[in-house]
């Protein structure tokens, strides 16, 4: 990975790092819902840029710069998978509601 792109990076991380130290302190404080849902947003806002950088920089230089001719089909199937949703949480203890 090229330096500036990893300073990229590393930037993004520390925004997302201070939002949650921001929501960590909201907490402690008993701050109100709403403005801890706002920082919750921005912490989801800054996840996906950096996500939006880190794909961007995966398609133009891993494998846009190591493909071989006729690998299309293992390409696609590499970013296929990186966006797979991960398998639901499974209970393992049921609530049962009794009248």
């Amino acid at each position: 990975m090229k330096t500036a792109l990893r300073a990229d990076f590393l930037r993004q991380l520390n925004c997302v790092q201070d939002h949650l130290e921001g929501i960590r302190r909201l907490l402690e404080r008993d701050e109100s819902c709403a403005r801890i849902l706002r920082r919750t947003y921005a912490v989801r806002k800054a996840i996906q840029r950096m996500e939006a950088m880190l794909l961007q920089a995966h398609l133009h230089h891993c494998l846009a710069g190591g493909s071989i001719p006729g690998s299309e089909a293992a390409t696609l199937a590499e970013v296929s998978r990186l966006y797979r949703r991960p398998p639901k949480a499974r209970w393992t203890h049921h609530r049962v509601l009794r009248r």
